[in-house]
């Protein structure tokens, strides 16, 4: 099961680009490191939070656009991974420690000095997943982690979900409407939102759970290499490089323009997305510019002019 999983985590985003790394070394028994790379073999990564969004670029510079509580001015450290939530932004340093700007009550921006390989944020907590597949997570924190081993965590608005070595979610926090009651399936991505959970099975179809009163646990019928679930929406990316999105379409933000992703990221109210030609494209709620990227939000990839 692990061969197919990871093969699928390959084309997912950075994230599950650097995960899947991690997880063959957590089959092998053996300890990871902290990543060992140079800014040349960074993979970019765009992200949506509340009212900002952030570009991870390859040299490992993270530019933001879009503020309220300064959570658009990142420090000037070289990332391999980024999350961005409502209030906060938090990096994954090439040296493993995480480094979180803006909001800081409830301590979400506050990481224990330890080292990660994958970090996730809340609406008002923060996880990271440590080298030894344990998740540690700050900030207002419903309960603690489960003494499990996973290759992928997620942190939601109230609730955390992991995903196991064997496919399997496990999920901690406030599980209203079951949000936090994963169904017994094979996965190979796992994003948890604000009262509903989705996950990426081995097949490509999405499968949500949790509150459904408006259709955000009712994923379309596409083959999806990536999922994302925001507050009250999902968007995940097909196969064919379109985004497809659910629920809450106050905004237009389940009608995303007809471009070609490599990757995508479901902020509360808007959405972003990272196109082949390495340019940031971002849909929906606009009032704090976060759908507006600068000019120099924009990554080269090999071989694109």
């Amino acid at each position: 099961m692990m061969t197919t999983m990871q093969t699928l985590i390959s084309t997912l985003t950075v994230t599950l680009l650097l995960l899947s790394a991690f997880a063959c070394n957590a089959t092998s028994g053996t300890q990871t490191s902290p990543i060992e790379t140079s800014g040349e073999a960074i993979q970019p990564q765009v992200v949506a939070g509340g009212s900002h969004s952030c570009l991870l670029r390859r040299d490992g510079s993270v530019i933001c656009w879009g503020d309220e509580y300064g959570e658009s001015s990142p420090p000037a450290h070289n990332f391999i991974q980024i999350d961005a939530a409502r209030f906060h932004t938090c990096g994954l340093r090439v040296d493993g420690r995480a480094i979180c700007w803006g909001d800081d009550r409830f301590g979400r921006p506050s990481p224990p000095t330890q080292k990660f390989v994958q970090i996730s944020t809340g609406d008002f907590h923060t996880c990271g997943l440590r080298e030894d597949g344990r998740a540690v997570c700050w900030g207002r924190v419903q309960s603690s982690p489960p003494a499990e081993d996973f290759v992928q965590i997620s942190a939601g608005d109230f609730h955390t979900c992991g995903l196991r070595e064997d496919g399997h979610a496990i999920c901690w926090g406030d599980d209203t409407d079951g949000k936090s009651s994963p169904p017994m399936q094979n996965l190979v991505q796992i994003s948890a939102g604000g009262l509903h959970t989705c996950g990426l099975r081995e097949d490509g179809r999405a499968i949500c759970w949790g509150y459904d009163r408006q259709g955000e646990s009712s994923p379309p019928a596409h083959n999806f290499i990536q999922i994302d679930a925001a507050s009250f929406h999902t968007c995940g990316l097909r196969v064919d490089g379109h985004a497809a999105c659910w629920l809450d379409d106050s905004l237009e933000i389940s009608s995303p323009p007809a471009h070609n992703f490599v990757q995508i990221s479901a902020g509360r109210f808007h959405i972003c997305g990272l196109r082949e030609d390495g340019r940031v494209i971002c849909w929906g709620d606009d009032r704090f510019g976060q759908s507006s990227p600068p000019p120099e939000a924009y990554v080269q990839f090999a071989g694109v002019n």
